[in-house]
């Protein structure tokens, strides 16, 4: 309790520091830039953490070594949005060492050998093992490739630059135990009171019984109510406080928005195309996603109902080796890996319906109108423009298509009817739920087939080019204007 009492003492100078951090990063963009707006083009000065200044050239050399340490583990260059969050780690690491590591030190907290053997094959884990050492048939954390990776280190045949990365790698653990340890001592040290808990209980459960009469301001006409001028003085001259307006200024500015542009854009899609011939060929797609893509292990097994709407808008049924894309999905370009095909447990399907609500409850109307347009399909009407015509739910101005879902999503009278039709197409009878009644067509047959699926996205943003065009286009009328 001694060191929780402590804690309770730094939480001020914690939440100081939490701040401080913030505020740097808020302004990073900025201190980072020789041009600083706030620092000068003639300031060395990066920033100030904790009262320690950080100098221009001392932030450039732990910059220039990350660099380095991407390259190692690459094998290529770090492109421009790569290099804006290899600058925001290196500048984090600069608040762990000047902010963090004198509040552990005063705690007294420490990583043991014992722990960095634990974390990295041990009971405990360390994240980033379990994310990189991950067995190609299980898509599961493997110990023993990690064991057979270590015992593999020293072979003359393992390459300098690998050895290096690893024991980079096991540099890092400590600390990250070192902040996990710190962040749990600031959770154990909040708790609740007796008190708060009562207050709490009684805010959310104590009930009362009142009567009231409630006299609207706009039940009372105006021109009834006469107020002189002397009346109004009196009122304001005791009620200065309420009416004090804060001082404003009006101001006209410009912005000028960064968003990549047409060349921004080209860059990234060849950097795609170049990549998918790569991804193709690769044995290690965990590895390769982590290396490559904006989100890291995006790899995960799924049916025909939870494959990615733009891979199923692409192709509806995806072929095993084969690399989809790159697509543009939200300002970002996706390419899709199908690295394994299986049998699931539950049946998928894909499937098109036309609602018809029931309103004011009144079903005979209802299935009365679902009966005569199922007729007019029946005699060859086109559903998708009868969907789009009579459809009373979000799915008619897609023709009623419902897409891909999995056996037990839909209510059970809709799903049993679908499921249990012996061939795609259209459903002879309506169906009844509680939506209202269903004209159903059957557009894929039900399957079970099971995708495995790795995923590399990445995001479409400004480069250095169109940042500084940009910025000089805004020096520029900053020019015309003095």
């Amino acid at each position: 309790m001694a060191l929780i009492g402590k804690i309770r003492e730094k939480s001020g100078i914690a939440v100081g520091i939490i701040a401080v951090g913030l505020l740097l990063f808020i302004v990073g963009s900025d201190l980072m830039q020789t041009n600083s707006l706030i620092l000068g083009k003639s300031s060395t000065l990066v920033g100030t953490i904790a009262g320690n200044d950080i100098d221009y050239k001392e932030f450039q050399v732990k910059l220039d070594e990350a660099k380095a340490n991407y390259f190692n583990q690459t094998g290529k260059a770090p492109a421009d949005y790569e290099l804006q969050s290899i600058t925001e780690q290196v500048w984090n690491q600069f608040i762990f060492d000047n902010a963090y590591i004198p509040e552990f030190e005063k705690l007294g907290l420490v990583v043991s050998e014992d722990e960095q053997v634990d974390m990295v094959q041990g009971k405990n884990i360390h994240p980033s093992i379990k994310q990189t050492f991950v067995n190609q048939e299980t898509k599961e954390f493997d110990k023993a490739l990690v064991i057979n990776y270590l015992k593999n280190l020293n072979s003359p045949q393992v390459d300098a630059r690998q050895k290096a990365m690893w024991v980079n790698f096991e540099k890092s653990l400590g600390p990250d135990r070192l902040r996990v340890k710190y962040e749990n001592l600031l959770k154990q040290s909040v708790y609740v009171t007796k008190e708060e808990q009562m207050r709490q209980y009684h805010a959310q459960n104590d009930k009362a019984n009142i009567q009231f009469v409630n006299v609207s301001f706009s039940s009372i006409v105006d021109s009834t109510i006469k107020v002189e001028d002397s009346q109004l003085r009196v009122y304001l001259n005791k009620n200065k406080e309420r009416y004090k307006v804060e001082e404003s200024v009006s101001l006209d500015y410009v912005t000028f928005d960064i968003k990549p542009s047409k060349i921004d854009s080209l860059y990234y899609q060849e950097e795609m195309a170049s990549l998918k011939n790569e991804f193709a060929q690769t044995k290690d797609d965990s590895a390769f996603v982590n290396i490559n893509s904006d989100n890291r292990n995006d790899i995960s097994f799924v049916n025909l109902a939870n494959l990615p709407t733009q891979l199923t808008n692409l192709v509806s049924s995806p072929q095993k080796d084969t690399v989809y894309g790159p697509i543009n999905d939200m300002g970002s370009l996706k390419l899709f890996k199908v690295f394994a095909v299986k049998q699931d447990s539950v049946w998928s399907t894909r499937a098109s319906h036309i609602l018809f609500k029931i309103e004011n409850g009144n079903k005979a109307v209802a299935q009365k109108k679902a009966d005569s347009v199922l007729n007019l399909i029946k005699k060859g009407a086109n559903f998708e423009m009868l969907a789009a015509r009579y459809g009373t739910d979000g799915t008619a101005s897609q023709g009623g298509d419902l897409g891909w879902f999995s056996e037990g999503r839909m209510v059970k009278p809709f799903s049993d009817a679908v499921f249990n039709a012996p061939t795609t197409g259209l459903l002879p009878k309506t169906v009844e739920t509680e939506f209202g009644y269903h004209i159903i067509k059957v557009t894929a047959p039900k399957t079970k087939t099971q995708y495995g699926v790795a995923t590399i996205t990445r995001r479409i943003v400004a480069r250095d080019e169109t940042n500084d065009s940009i910025y000089n286009l805004a020096g520029s009328f900053q020019t015309k204007l003095q």
